[in-house]
């Protein structure tokens, strides 16, 4: 359908809520599309959509027990929803079964750090740092951390890195 392809093209670039709207719509007009079920759980925790998401999310993880994709969105699914134990449980299980993926990592800082289990944090920053060095919003999440628990010289040096990796508009003039 029309819609499907313009959730996969506005998935495509980068633009969650174009492709979580188009998405629904394909999903209201029962286009069929196997990969259909998991842009709209993915577009779901994207765009925060903890209402009717949820049920997007859920419905892709029956589908998909054994998937590690679908077992990280549910702790993400979690933890927007405010159950930080359920989705400390959840991510933790997850990564189990799929150590390198970014998103449950992502996931996992963001849980660590809302439980204040600092160490973990920190690990799970320093294990996104690992999985993509380029990543800028991985140093700065990470020196933002660090800064909070007064540690301003790995702060300092984790920016340091930030910056470095910022293209700048120099080049461009």
């Amino acid at each position: 359908s029309y819609h499907l392809y313009l959730a996969n093209y506005n998935a495509e670039l980068n633009e969650p809520e174009q492709a979580y709207a188009e998405a629904k719509i394909a999903n209201d007009l029962e286009a069929y599309d196997p990969k259909l079920e998991v842009l709209l759980a993915r577009m779901a925790i994207e765009t925060g959509d903890t209402v009717e998401g949820a049920t997007f999310v859920k419905n892709y993880y029956k589908s998909n027990p054994i998937n590690s994709e679908a077992k990280l969105l549910l702790p993400r699914q979690a933890f927007y929803e405010g159950n930080y134990k359920e989705a400390h449980k959840l991510v933790r299980d997850g990564l189990k079964v799929d150590s390198l993926n970014e998103n449950g990592w992502q996931t996992a800082f963001a849980v660590y750090r809302q439980v204040d289990s600092v160490r973990k944090a920190i690990e799970s920053g320093y294990r996104l740092i690992s999985l993509d060095s380029t990543r800028v919003k991985y140093y700065d999440q990470l020196a933002g951390l660090f800064n909070s628990i007064g540690d301003s010289s790995t702060s300092n040096m984790l920016l340091s890195k930030s910056y470095q990796l910022r293209p700048t508009m120099d080049k461009l003039l």
